[in-house]
């Protein structure tokens, strides 16, 4: 049994379904994307979220606006930092 060592590398995926648009803001450090579904949702990332061609967004100053209809939200979680994909349904 080994008592010293590397740390295993842990990388967590969550993904979610947007209907209806979301907003992302910058919070201090961090990203907030917040959207309306069953229950209001939001989710902070460390770093920008990476936005497909696909879909359509709206710029007002740091407030960005997804308008697409359906979109999928993939967050990828890995040493503390967190990653945020928003794609296309």
């Amino acid at each position: 049994m080994r008592l010293f060592g590397k740390k295993k590398l842990q990388v967590q995926e969550s993904s979610y379904e947007i209907f209806g648009g979301a907003i992302i803001k910058k919070v201090d450090d961090v990203y907030e994307i917040s959207w309306k579904g069953s229950h209001p949702m939001t989710v902070q990332v460390s770093s920008q979220p990476i936005i497909d061609s696909n879909v359509k967004t709206k710029q007002e100053g740091e407030i960005i606006r997804i308008t697409s209809p359906q979109c999928k939200l993939k967050i990828t979680t890995e040493n503390e930092k967190s990653e945020a994909f928003i794609s296309e349904l």
